[in-house]
């Protein structure tokens, strides 16, 4: 933990991980420029695009086969169980965050270097 980092920061950081929309205030606010709260407010804002474009995705996929007369609410059932695990792993990032730790969200962390 830096000697610096407020509690505030760390209450941000753990909370973009854990709703997701903090994530943009930190990146459109000049707290994206403090080393601890930006880098967590980018891989945060990353980590919760992906969980949007799979929640999506799975939402088409499932449409599609519906439309085919192939539904089996099994399915429908993993979709959902996937997506709120996707989201258990975001409130344990959130945790690690709040905690004061830097940490790498695997695939999430490379693109989140390559952007900001």
């Amino acid at each position: 933990m830096s000697p610096n980092m407020t509690n505030d920061d760390r209450i941000l950081a753990g909370f973009a991980y854990a709703v997701g929309f903090p994530s943009l205030y930190i990146i459109l606010s000049e707290k994206r420029k403090d080393p601890f709260v930006g880098y967590h407010g980018a891989q945060a804002l990353f980590l919760w695009i992906g969980i949007f474009v799979v929640w999506i995705g799975l939402r088409v996929i499932l449409n599609f086969l519906d439309s085919l007369g192939l539904y089996l609410a099994i399915l429908d059932s993993l979709s959902s169980l996937l997506i709120f695990a996707l989201w258990i792993y975001a409130l344990y990032c959130g945790f690690r965050a709040y905690n004061g730790d830097y940490f790498d969200v695997p695939y999430i962390t490379e693109l989140t270097k390559k952007n900001f």
